[in-house]
Order: structure tokens, then C-alpha cells, then sequence
């Protein structure tokens, strides 16, 4: 997952299943609670998630599979 950190405001997290099983990506904030997500992305399909975002710490997850914990980095959104 690439990139790790966005300016504050509208971000477009583009993402692109490249692997075999259906996925999901959440943005988590710090405390646990999800700021968004897009769910169901099938092997193969791109799908975009779009959020006003503030500035601070998140965790951006990838769910390969749909289960468990997924793929967690670190994402840090900046003041404009």
C-alpha cells in the first residue's frame, strides 16, 4: 500500500485487487472506529474510496480474503 500519508481534505484511495481472493480496505482512526471503507473488491477489479479527511493518525487495511486483522500501515494526514 503506497502512499502512507495525504494532506487533509478529499483523498481518493485507489484500490486494485491484484490478488485471488475478494478484498476489503478500511481507514481506521486512532481509536478503533472506521472512517471508511470499500468492501467486496473481486481478483481483478479497482474500485475507488472517497473521503473528507482531517488531519491525524489513521491505519489504512487491506483484508485480503475478507478476514482477520488484514494488512495494516501507518497513514498520516496533514493540516492544509
Amino acid at each position: 500500500m503506497a502512499p502512507t500519508s495525504a494532506t487533509a481534505g478529499s483523498i481518493v484511495f485507489s484500490v486494485q485487487n491484484t490478488g485471488s481472493k475478494a478484498t476489503e480496505f478500511y481507514l481506521y482512526a486512532t481509536d478503533g472506529s472506521v472512517v471508511g471503507e470499500v468492501e467486496d473488491i473481486g481478483p481483478g477489479v479497482a474500485r475507488d474510496l472517497v473521503l473528507e479527511v482531517q488531519a491525524g493518525d489513521y491505519q489504512a487495511t487491506c483484508k485480503p480474503g475478507m478476514t482477520g486483522d488484514g494488512i495494516r500501515v501507518p497513514f498520516t494526514v496533514t493540516a492544509q
